[in-house]
């Protein structure tokens, strides 16, 4: 009876000690004793709570008056979201200093660590003896890193001394000094390198360090060294200026002693980047420069930024560009000053070329949809100062260099107006050009016309006029739609004609847009459907388009496409052009995917008749994968092949690239295998060749620590 009315007191009371005014120490326990004033000892579900910390144990002696508590038996101690385990803790919990005893701990998010003794110098800061750290959990952790002493500072670095790395229990690795950082936030630091050997360049290792500079700007400084080829330096610079304004900056540089190139100085530049000078005025910067025909070939897999090919209306592998321009936006009209170099490399037999369209500078004042009450009107007036180079190379030496100038001024005015008919909205409209060419580097050969003021090429000298015009209309009626029970179908029609009239334009140059406006009297007819339910979506088009103007193929192409989405779990995407006067598709194109819960698959089909390269007019991808837990596996196949017409035969494809991985998943590791094997262009100083390339990658993550994928193998 004595005991449980012990029991039923204690339970209920609370010692509350005020140790600062705004302060206290709570104690819950089963039994609690007070040997003399300052000294209470606790016994049975103990529970101390003291501002952010928490501390439970089976027996615990508090004093009062230094604020510390020693604890036995099942103790554990919260401080914050982190966690640690012991038989035993020393804490003062004021200063939060203190020793524990065969302590596991846990920090967030994913840092599990265990000591034989633990020494809580700080209240973010301690020094373990005998101690092992790792991102998994258990007993036996899979991996993790063992010190005879190591220190803990959260939110910053675990350090070591003569570490080890180890698999289970098993040491694989020795590090003389080891750094992990155990962060919540980014922080500066090195990043995992990649190390292996290739035959293009050799043995190569890659460290980089990346610099935290602030919350809204870091850098990345990288070392790529190859044995065969020197030291490559690598940098980049990112900086969210603000909501509207990023600078990003990137360069690659190495003295390449093994270089296939015309030139052992090499170098890469990227700048995308644009800043608001004022509230209306623009710098904006886009780059992507290589210093010669074979530096992305040789370099890019190694690079920290690959380069793009997105600014090639062909998608050349060897296009680059170098664009500054400052915009200047007002409500009358938006000023744009640009610089613009437009590079690209081409194969040659016995070499290769190089051709340069330099915009030195173009200047463009233009606004769209303008309201004059009883019109709309787009303008649209620029200058151009045009230089065109092409330089043709053989072995080392440059063998013929051809340079074209040309000064032009040109600009349209386009008035409109839509309107509304209740079912339909008609907008008609008028556009008239004027081109002046002049200052050019070879002799004009143009037939003058005259047919009135709005339409004439005049020559005078090295200086050349030009007046055209364009007119037209476009007819869009209203929604036509009805609600079915389990879906929406809704129809528009759309009726366009847009007439050009004749200008014999031979002898004009052709270097940028507008240059050429050719004759055309085109209707161009659009019926699109829609059908939409709460499970699926799809949209079908009919574009058909006859040009009067042509003397033969005045049909063009009928150009079909359809939409298809059911959920997440299929999508489908289908176009076809379609030319009835010859019979024959000029171009199809083919996407299907399908996910179903950890499976997914999908396929590309292009046939292109336009395309002139060799043996490329038709390319077939497929891919599937699958993730199921630990595993994860993908296979991805890219061929290509030649067909005069348009069929559905999968047969005789030529293998372009294909990659097969393997990856296993753990809770704290990933370790996988990836294998490609991939045809490509050669280029070399004796010219091109076709070749392929095997390459075997070693995927590994350690969570926590990070991942990359290791090029541990390549040949031809």
């Amino acid at each position: 009876m004595r005991n449980t009315l012990l029991f039923f007191i204690f339970s209920f009371f609370l010692i509350s000690i005020p140790v600062k005014a705004e302060q206290k120490v709570t104690l819950e326990a089963d039994r609690v004793t007070s040997q003399d004033n300052n000294t209470v000892t606790a016994a049975g579900n103990v529970l101390i709570l003291y501002k952010d910390m928490t501390l439970t144990a089976d027996k615990v002696r508090f004093d009062r008056k230094k604020n510390i508590a020693r604890a036995w038996d099942n103790v554990t101690f919260r401080d914050k979201d982190n966690i640690i385990h012991a038989s035993f803790i020393k804490i003062n919990l004021d200063t939060r200093k203190g020793l524990i005893r065969d302590g596991k701990g846990f920090y967030k998010p994913y840092h599990y660590f265990t000591a034989q003794k633990i020494e809580k110098i700080g209240e973010n800061n301690y020094i373990l003896h005998n101690s092992t750290i790792s991102s998994c959990s258990g007993e036996v952790p899979d991996w993790s890193f063992r010190s005879d002493k190591a220190r803990i500072n959260y939110g910053e670095y675990f350090t070591a001394d003569d570490a080890t790395a180890n698999i289970k229990n098993i040491p694989v690795l020795y590090f003389p000094y080891f750094i992990w950082p155990i962060k919540t936030d980014r922080e500066s630091g090195f990043l995992i390198p990649n190390a292996g050997y290739s035959n293009e360049v050799g043995a190569f290792f890659t460290p980089k360090y990346f610099w935290n500079i602030s919350v809204d700007k870091d850098a990345t400084f990288g070392l790529n060294y190859y044995s065969f080829r020197g030291l490559q330096y690598l940098a980049e610079f990112r900086y969210n200026k603000s909501r509207k304004e990023d600078i990003y900056l990137y360069g690659e540089y190495i003295y390449d002693r093994d270089s296939e190139a015309n030139k052992n100085k090499r170098w890469k530049i990227v700048n995308k980047s644009n800043v608001y000078l004022t509230d209306d005025i623009e710098l904006r910067f886009n780059t992507d420069y290589v210093s010669d025909f074979r530096y992305k070939r040789d370099f890019d897999k190694y690079s920290m930024v690959a380069s793009e090919n997105e600014n090639s209306d062909d998608e050349s592998e060897n296009y680059y560009i170098n664009e500054m321009r400052l915009n200047i936006y007002k409500p009358l009209g938006n000023l744009y000053i640009k610089y613009r170099d437009e590079m690209e490399y081409f194969d040659r037999q016995e070499g290769f070329s190089k051709s340069h369209l330099i915009k030195q500078p173009e200047v463009t004042l233009e606004k769209n949809f303008m309201d004059a009450k009883l019109f709309y009107i787009d303008y649209h007036f620029d200058y151009n100062r045009i230089k065109k180079t092409n330089m043709i190379y053989q072995n080392e030496e440059e063998t013929s260099f051809k340079e074209t100038t040309i000064k032009r001024n040109n600009g349209y005015l386009n008035l409109y107006k839509p309107f509304n008919l209740k079912i339909l909205t008609f907008t008609p409209h008028y556009r008239q050009y004027y081109t002046r060419w002049y200052d050019y580097s070879e002799q004009f050969n143009v037939s003058q016309t005259d047919d009135g003021s709005l339409l004439k090429l005049d020559q005078e000298g090295n200086e050349l006029e030009r007046y055209i015009y364009n007119i037209g209309y476009k007819i869009s009626f209203n929604e036509i739609y009805k609600n079915y029970k389990y879906f929406k179908h809704s129809i528009y029609n759309t009726i366009e004609y847009s007439q050009t009239p004749y200008l014999n334009q031979q002898g004009i140059p052709d270097s940028i847009e507008d240059d050429r406006i050719e004759e055309e009297k085109r209707y161009t007819y659009t019926l699109t459907n829609y059908l939409t339910s709460k499970d699926w979506n799809l949209k079908q088009s009919f574009t058909q388009g006859y040009d009067a103007a042509l003397e033969k193929n005045q049909w063009e192409p009928l150009e079909t496409k359809i939409n298809f989405n059911y959920k997440d779990l299929t999508h489908f995407y289908f176009e076809n052009h379609y030319n009835y006067e010859k019979n024959e598709t000029e171009y199809m194109e083919n996407r299907l995917r399908i996910n179903y819960k950890s499976f997914y698959a999908q396929t590309e089909f292009i046939f292109d008749k336009a395309v002139e390269e060799e043996e490329k007019n038709t390319t077939w991808q497929s891919s599937i994968g699958v993730d199921i837990q630990p595993f994860e596996l993908a296979f991805v196949h890219e061929s290509y092949k030649k067909m005069d017409e348009f069929s559905y035969n999968f047969k005789n494809f030529k293998t372009q690239e294909y990659t097969a991985k393997i990856i296993y998943n753990s809770d704290c590791w990933s370790l996988g295998f990836s294998y490609s094997e991939e045809e490509y262009e050669e280029i070399a100083k004796s010219g091109t060749n076709i070749d392929t390339e095997k390459t075997l990658f070693l995927i590994v993550k350690l969570k926590g620590l990070g991942g990359a994928q290791k090029e541990i193998l390549s040949g031809k």
